[in-house]
């Protein structure tokens, strides 16, 4: 017999909730939504979720909500249980410190997004800067936390006093701690995951500077990495915080953030299904992405306002989006609605213009997130390889090269409020053009947000792992070449080989065009097999002119045969280049040939 629950995602513009049935997967029920109220004037989010829980109390003539501290489902709900996550901007602050930049700072990094909170800073005595520098960097802004790492746990290491930079880091930011978020008298609370020989002197450091908590270290050895307890550490601090703030005083200590959910859903699900998994979620104040590749969890929050982080992390460049757009427009358009995106990330556009540009902001938030994600999510650095006979004598550094690539991905998730409203095709044309999706893909799309009460539910056992994807919404599979120089000097009229797809029903072949995306129709929860016959040179995932043999999953979107190069190239001239991508527009039927028409003749519908 399925069974109901109440979830509740306060995010930075929006509180939405969903009344879920857990069965055989993840079904909702029911869904309301209203502006989250912290910093809208009340400052409390219990009223946001209140307003959103009685649209959804109205759709279904019940009561489903207890305004009581804290709050609780309504007895004659027949909900079981109410889980609340938070990723309101900021609502949880660190500063990160370790010993060099790319290795203890770096493992540091990696915990604190893991365990769900934002980075304001990183500081190492390698980052360039000066220390009087550093310490004015960390006055800046008010912090949760404060996470210091560095040093190994042995003396076996080519370091021969582990631990002791550690301390000489800890003497130089001890002195110039922020105030605390919570309190203006108080200040943050320092986390060290650390080295454990120098434990007791970093004890003194801090005594009577600001509460210390101790973890096991983030990087016991050059090649090993162990983030869960620094992890751990931060989402209990971020509960505890929370706990006392008065915005979420009617919530008690169960609120999680949703970044440590997201991820322990995405963690979950890629180990039981042995697969690779991609979750790109473009917010409203952050892009969010989060990759399971190997069995190596890895989450970046990349901050395109500055709005936690010592300036913003990346940039929209109104240059970079014109380039997407198939009409003339000028630039101060661009910018105008880049700026209305950041003020007002919650209108909705009213032409398929203002559409188009909305797409484009889209699509440069996701690359700029996932730009960001590949340069954290990478193989450790620091580790000491040594070298074969037949090379030099010694030992060489290795380690710093992404573990993220995109046709080892099987399954690709794209979330966010911009989902809303957004067709199959489009939110296909967004993961295919923002993430250049290579090889074979599964394409999802989290329109309920359900990702991380997956994650809250998985904690307390309520559904099993593979359960996850199966919650969410498949559009379809997407099929591309790796190499972009295999197709170099080709037109687009050339071919790239042929592909037959394989149902119970019949056989689909069809040529491949350069250039061109194909569809071809494959009903949701259809499967079936692709044969992939490249011409020569053109690699599917086997090599060069090999011949590839897939199974592929259908949805609304059907299977997707992108034929155009990696990375995506468009013509320098203007006319050609709004030609081209009124092309890409039709091959996906992304809007109505009506506005394309209009598009075509260089102006408006």
């Amino acid at each position: 017999m399925a069974r109901r629950f109440l979830y509740v995602e306060c995010g930075s513009v929006k509180t939405k909730a969903l009344v879920v049935e857990v069965g055989d997967r993840v079904a909702v029920v029911a869904r309301g939504e209203a502006l989250t109220t912290a910093g809208y004037g009340l400052d409390d989010v219990s009223h946001g979720i209140l307003r959103a829980v009685r649209e959804m109390e109205e759709s279904l003539g019940t009561p489903l909500l207890q305004d009581v501290t804290p709050l609780k489902p309504h007895p004659e709900s027949g909900l079981e249980r109410l889980f609340v996550t938070s990723s309101v901007a900021g609502a949880t602050l660190a500063a990160v410190a370790g010993v060099f930049r790319d290795i203890s700072a770096e493992s540091a990094q990696r915990a604190v997004l893991l365990g769900g909170a934002c980075v304001s800073d990183v500081f190492a005595i390698n980052d360039e800067r000066l220390p009087h520098e550093k310490r004015v960097a960390l006055r800046q802004r008010p912090i949760d936390m404060l996470i210091l790492a560095g040093g190994v746990d042995d003396f076996t290491s080519m370091d021969r006093a582990p631990g002791r930079q550690a301390v000489t880091v800890a003497n130089l930011l001890s002195s110039g701690l922020p105030r605390s978020r919570v309190s203006e008298t108080q200040p943050p609370i320092v986390v060290y995951a650390g080295s454990v020989l120098v434990r007791d002197e970093i004890k003194g450091i801090f005594d009577g500077v600001a509460p210390l908590e101790i973890t096991e270290n983030v990087r016991p050895k050059l090649e090993n990495e162990n983030l869960e307890p620094a992890r751990t550490a931060v989402r209990d601090i971020f509960r505890s915080l929370l706990g006392k703030s008065p915005r979420y005083g009617k919530l008690g200590t169960g609120v999680d953030p949703a970044g440590y959910a997201t991820g322990r859903a995405i963690e979950e699900a890629a180990r039981r299904l042995d697969e690779n998994i991609l979750y790109v979620d473009v917010g409203g104040a952050f892009t969010s992405v989060y990759s399971s590749i190997g069995g190596a969890l890895n989450r970046t929050v990349t901050d395109l306002w500055g709005l936690v982080s010592n300036g913003a992390t990346a940039r929209l460049r109104p240059g970079r989006l014109l380039r997407w757009l198939p009409f003339p427009v000028k630039e101060d358009a661009v910018s105008t609605t880049v700026g209305n995106r950041m003020i007002r990330p919650q209108t909705v556009p009213e032409t398929w213009e203002e559409l188009a540009i909305r797409l484009a902001i889209i699509r440069e938030e996701a690359r700029l997130g996932l730009q960001e994600h590949m340069g954290l999510a990478v193989l450790l650095r620091g580790i000491q390889r040594r070298r074969q006979i037949y090379e030099i004598f010694g030992y060489e550094t290795v380690g710093g090269q992404t573990i993220v690539n995109l046709s080892k991905c099987e399954n690709i998730i794209l979330g966010g409020g911009w989902l809303a409203g957004r067709t199959p095709n489009q939110i296909m044309m967004i993961a295919m053009e923002a993430l250049e999706t290579a090889g074979a893909n599964r394409i999802y799309a989290d329109t309920a947000g359900l990702l991380p009460l997956c994650g809250e539910l998985l904690q307390v056992s309520e559904i099993t792992p593979d359960m996850v994807l199966d919650s969410l919404e498949l559009l379809g599979t997407c099929v591309s070449p790796l190499e972009a120089k295999s197709q170099s000097g080709l037109r687009l009229s050339s071919s790239l080989g042929s592909a037959l797809l394989e149902t119970v029903r019949d056989r689909q072949k069809v040529r491949l065009q350069a250039g061109r995306i194909q569809r071809l129709p494959l009903e949701t929860g259809e499967t079936a097999h692709l044969h992939m016959i490249p011409a020569r040179g053109i690699d599917f995932g086997d090599g060069p002119g090999k011949r590839v043999r897939m199974e592929v999953k259908g949805g609304p979107a059907g299977v997707i045969l992108d034929m155009r190069p990696r990375p995506l190239a468009l013509p320098s001239v203007e006319a050609r280049r709004m030609a081209r991508l009124i092309e890409w527009w039709k091959d996906m039927d992304a809007c109505p040939p009506a506005v394309l028409s209009g598009w075509e003749r260089g102006g408006a519908l």
